[in-house]
């Protein structure tokens, strides 16, 4: 890797750039400029100078991975979510005065609606600001890996697929989904499972998903592997996915139990693995409520619930 000048041509895979982030991307990364030239940098936030990794570059912009923080915006505070000193990939923006999250997606809402939706003249109401912002989450998917001659079970390191991050406590997820997924892992290990390699189509273990009930405290536990002999895994359920897909669905078998039983604005709702369901129950919750009110419904009229996922509308 060599030290890039500022020039206008586009980067290249590899370069290392020293880079002032100017704004927030949706998704969570930080843009970049260099004479014109986009740059989207993952761990960036705007305010920060650094160095960054180019990962993939484009004719108009190119992707990169922060690397080294030169100047830290003063907007920044210090992360809690650090998986072997890497940022949970799940808070992209947790380095990030809450209040300066809100007005970034705040910003990023109104830029949407008037570049894609061609709206003007709009009032845009503040932002439903988060009722939790630590162990929210009521669905985790965790990667299985090898890290130093060792199965790993976490997260994709920032900008990197072919490098799993161990978790030991997301707090993203509640204490029970990490003991959850802390029980399957040392399954694994007193098993001596090997972790799926794409590349060379060997190994067994894949994925976990791990789903709660927020109301009802009950877990659902998936795993996901490739077509091999294993023993009986200590999950509900177990999917098995042949050749190199990336995917978690597949055919799937019941160990355990079936569905996972939540209760939400008053409803018993029961969630089958692959139904979808808002990841934050208690925002759910506040995001039913509002859409109810702007709708001002009598109750004589005739509503169609579509792309609602399992129904709770």
């Amino acid at each position: 890797m060599t030290e890039s000048l500022t020039t206008a041509r586009p980067a290249q895979r590899g370069e290392l750039l020293t880079l002032e982030i100017e704004s927030l991307a949706y998704g969570g990364r930080g843009v970049a400029r260099r004479d014109g030239y986009v740059i989207f940098v993952a761990g960036g936030l705007p305010g920060d100078r650094l160095r960054a990794e180019v990962t993939k570059a484009k004719r108009s912009f190119a992707e990169a991975r922060s690397v080294e923080l030169l100047k830290p915006s003063p907007d920044r505070v210090p992360e809690r979510c650090l998986h072997d000193g890497e940022p949970c990939p799940g808070a992209p923006w947790q380095g990030l005065d809450y209040e300066r999250q809100l007005e970034a997606k705040q910003q990023q809402v109104g830029e949407a609606l008037r570049r894609i939706g061609a709206l003007e003249g709009y009032e845009l109401e503040p932002i439903e600001p988060a009722a939790e912002r630590w162990r929210y989450r009521n669905k985790l998917e965790y990667t299985f890996g090898e890290t130093d001659g060792e199965l790993a079970l976490g997260f994709h390191a920032r900008g990197r697929w072919d490098l799993i991050v161990s978790v030991e406590d997301c707090l993203l997820a509640s204490e029970a989904g990490n003991r959850a997924r802390d029980e399957v892992r040392e399954w694994a290990a007193a098993a001596a499972l090997d972790a799926y390699d794409r590349r060379s189509g060997t190994g067994a273990l894949r994925n976990l998903v791990v789903r709660e009930g927020r109301r009802t405290g009950e877990l659902q536990t998936r795993l996901v592997t490739a077509a091999a002999q294993i023993p009986r895994p200590p999950v509900d359920l177990h999917t098995v996915i042949e050749g190199p897909s990336g995917s978690t669905e597949g055919p799937t078998g019941v160990l355990g139990s079936e569905r996972l039983a939540e209760e939400l604005s008053g409803l018993r709702l029961e969630i089958s693995h692959s139904a979808f369901f808002q990841t934050n129950t208690e925002m759910a919750e506040r995001l039913y409520r509002l859409a109810g009110e702007y709708a001002g419904l009598s109750g004589s009229e005739r509503v169609f619930d579509l792309y609602c996922g399992i129904g709770t509308l």
